[in-house]
């Protein structure tokens, strides 16, 4: 639930929509998150999106620090959001704890796709780098793998399904897109094959390394695919070398 920040009355949808406050006449179009989970810059670097506890995600100016949209239709907190690749940033990809992940016009701030699949609420949410894919991650222990179109108001049935079987907190495309790495509150990492010919349903898991003693809560590649970086609340960021996962390549105390 959003709240006025002028007089803290409670604010619905058709409020935010609005951007006044129906109690005290405050514009609420351009007032903060309570609590900003995440922040990410558009490709041109002309915008910034946040998600927050409010449950809506907002788009603003670099230059001029005003809000530029407000992204309202989740039911609950919005935990990660983020532009597609493309230059322009045109679509933006949340996910929320009301189970749902959006993809919405960055421009108009319409929410064009819900994605429906998952059975908790989803904590992240990417973009492949050629943005033709999403994957969301999950607490049902799950990730998922959805095309990125817009063509439809909504889906409820990935492409590949992940069973990680713990909460995944994190999850990363490779540069081709043929691989995922996630992260989960399991303390494992595990790589995933999203294009195996003879998988339907789900992915095929690849490997599963340890190393963290803590949940893995960030994990990416390098530009060039030769590496993988995870990161862990035991306090150590780990590098892997992608041609042997099973030999880290070094290990940084982030302490």
């Amino acid at each position: 639930m959003s709240n006025c920040n002028n007089c803290n009355s409670n604010l619905t949808p058709d409020d935010l929509s609005s951007g006044v406050c129906p109690e005290c006449g405050a514009e609420t179009a351009g007032q903060p998150h309570r609590i900003v989970a995440s922040a990410t810059f558009s490709g041109d670097r002309k915008r910034i999106v946040t998600a927050g506890f409010d449950n809506t995600a907002r788009v603003w100016n670099v230059d001029t620090g005003k809000s530029l949209r407000h992204l309202v239709g989740h039911t609950g907190s919005v935990n990660s959001t983020v532009f597609s690749p493309d230059a322009e940033g045109r679509l933006i990809l949340t996910a929320g704890s009301d189970g749902d992940a959006r993809i919405w016009d960055s421009r108009s701030g319409r929410s064009l796709t819900r994605l429906t699949g998952h059975k908790g609420p989803v904590l992240q949410a990417a973009f492949s780098n050629d943005g033709k894919f999403i994957v969301t991650t999950s607490e049902d222990k799950t990730a998922a793998v959805w095309p990125a179109g817009t063509d439809v108001e909504h889906r409820d049935t990935p492409l590949r399904t992940l069973r990680v079987g713990a909460s995944v907190l994190c999850a990363a495309f490779s540069a081709d897109g043929s691989r995922i790495v996630t992260g989960s509150d399991g303390y494992t990492v595990k790589l995933w094959d999203t294009q195996d010919a003879d998988t339907t349903e789900f992915a095929r898991e690849i490997l599963s390394l340890t190393g963290h003693t803590r949940e893995v809560t960030s994990v990416t590649f390098s530009p060039d695919g030769r590496h993988a970086l995870t990161a862990s609340r035991d306090g150590r960021a780990i590098l892997w070398l992608t041609t042997d996962w099973h030999d880290p390549e070094r290990g940084v105390a982030a302490r």
